[in-house]
């Protein structure tokens, strides 16, 4: 979350093209869907930037016993997760594995379809980052907080820092400082998510990485 010296000389003409891209983002919200009154069951598809938090939620649903741990995971094309978790020896490496256990979690998380959206295929420059502080500031972060979710807006010089992506705003809601999901009912946070997109629908639905 660094800011290059550079881009502070940029901030003059930055400003510029915020208050442009706050005019083109209020006639675009306007054009929006309104998903806010979208409902959340057993049949909801669960975005690609919340796979890891559904995968954390499952754990501590199920319970994984201590001295357990993730042997493996992946993710095919189609949103299926695969999962396998083990116990470990005295030196942290995975002894055997716990097909029970690898069955029980891989289930809960089969429960519900991950949306596989390619969230990184999008290069965030400049423009973008702009627009996206825009929508942050007037739509994300009201929509969140709305929802129960208290967060803050990360500055214009976070958004602008070329190694960071700090759009998904309900991630800061959700992690302790540790890394810990936190204790909150998942559909909470999958009905705020799909409420609260972190970017605009006008960028395209693809996602955006650095």
């Amino acid at each position: 979350m660094r800011l290059r010296s550079r881009r502070v000389a940029a901030f003059a003409a930055a400003a510029l093209v915020l208050s442009c891209v706050t005019v083109v983002g209020v006639a675009v919200a306007a054009a929006a869907p309104d998903r806010t009154g979208a409902t959340v069951d057993d049949d909801t598809a669960i975005p690609q930037d919340l796979l890891w938090p559904w995968v954390m939620w499952c754990e501590r649903e199920v319970g994984t016993p201590p001295g357990s741990a993730m042997a493996s995971f992946g993710v095919s094309d189609d949103g299926t997760v695969s999962v396998q978790y083990g116990f470990v020896d005295e030196e942290g490496s995975i002894e055997s594995i716990d097909e029970t256990l690898s069955e029980s979690v891989g289930a809960c998380i089969g429960s519900r379809r991950i949306a596989m959206d390619g969230r990184v295929s999008r290069r965030a420059d400049d423009s973008v980052r702009l627009a996206v502080y825009d929508w942050a500031v007037r739509q994300q972060q009201p929509c969140l907080v709305a929802h129960g979710f208290e967060v803050a807006v990360p500055t214009l010089e976070e958004f602008l820092g070329p190694d960071s992506m700090p759009w998904y705003l309900l991630d800061r809601s959700i992690w302790t400082r540790s890394g810990e999901l936190v204790d909150i009912d998942f559909d909470e946070v999958l009905d705020a998510r799909l409420a609260c997109p972190p970017f605009p629908p006008y960028l395209g639905d693809e996602g955006l990485g650095l």
